[in-house]
């Protein structure tokens, strides 16, 4: 039991760091976006799909783990 416990915890750390860093490597892209283009449908897409990949990657890594 013991043995689980620990691995659980490690794959919970794991997935926390994951998720922690993809959100400091997108939060540059996002920001380079929302300051170089201009307002419209466009840049919305933009924006919209960052926060998708975040999203899509945060379930694949909870549903299928990492490596």
């Amino acid at each position: 039991m013991q043995l689980e416990h620990e691995a659980k915890i490690h794959m919970e750390r794991k997935l926390k760091f994951f998720f922690e860093e993809l959100e400091v490597k997108l939060k540059p892209v996002k920001k380079h976006i929302e300051e170089n283009l201009c307002e419209g449908l466009y840049k919305a897409r933009a924006l919209q799909d960052i926060d998708d990949i975040l999203m899509i990657a945060k379930h694949a890594a909870e549903k299928y783990g990492l490596k």
